[in-house]
């Protein structure tokens, strides 16, 4: 198993990916939209991702549009989280 990758990158990561399609975490969990397992869960499912550069290359050039890229291990929760809001 490859090892994951560092935390505070992939919290920072996180976060950055969540502002980028419209999804404000900081607010998901205060409103309850967001429990905090499932954002300590998004930050781990950040780190096993295969493709970090990947996605870091996007967020720094702004190609991310109104959804997560396909290949986002948090894709399904940003989401649901868009839609819940």
């Amino acid at each position: 198993m490859k090892p994951m990758g560092n935390a505070r990158q992939h919290y920072w990561r996180t976060l950055k990916m969540s502002k980028a399609v419209g999804v404000p975490l900081a607010t998901a969990l205060r409103d309850g939209r967001l429990s905090q397992s499932t954002y300590a869960q998004m930050i781990t499912n950040c780190r096993r991702c295969p493709q970090p550069g990947r996605c870091e290359a996007m967020l720094e050039s702004g190609q991310i549009g109104d959804s997560p890229p396909a290949f986002c291990c948090n894709r399904e929760i940003l989401l649901a989280l868009q839609e819940a809001s």
